[in-house]
């Protein structure tokens, strides 16, 4: 039960750390988004990552967790599978995503993928983690050291 804790504590405070992160001041969007368009690349200067991107546009959902090498009880386990199905991702083809960890309204990010490699950012705060065969592991170590949840493609 104690490391159900420690994983729901962890979670919970992901979802507040992105919550936080999308009531940034307007203004500061508004300006990074000015310097984007003037050094945005154009049609013909596409990045190289763009056909990866594509490959990973889709809806995932939460399928497992780990909090570092602790292991769980059954009840536990079963107890985060079935909190784990209100997790879900969605990687859109202009590179934002949705991510909604159980709450109401889910919140507004942008990821990049270089390789196997994907980053997820909003308001300066990112989360990486590697994309593989329809599975993303996302690496939640700066919200909590050794968290890591892994979403199926759907």
């Amino acid at each position: 039960m104690k490391e159900l804790k420690k994983l729901l504590c962890g979670l919970v405070a992901a979802m507040m750390i992105f919550t936080l992160a999308a009531c940034g001041e307007k203004a500061e969007e508004t300006k990074e988004e000015a310097k984007t368009e003037e050094t945005a690349p154009t049609a013909t200067e596409a990045p190289a990552e763009e056909e990866d991107d594509a490959d990973v546009a889709g809806s995932y959902v939460a399928v497992d967790a780990t909090m570092g090498e602790e292991e769980m009880s059954e009840e536990e386990a079963a107890m985060l599978k079935e909190m784990l199905s209100s997790f879900t991702l969605e990687l859109k083809d202009d590179n934002t995503a949705l991510m909604n960890l159980g709450e109401d309204e889910p919140e507004e990010l942008e990821y990049t993928v270089e390789g196997d490699t994907i980053t997820l950012t909003a308001e300066g705060e990112s989360l990486s983690g590697t994309i593989e065969d329809g599975k993303i592991v996302l690496d939640f170590s700066p919200v909590e050291e050794g968290m890591t949840v892994t979403f199926e493609k759907e």
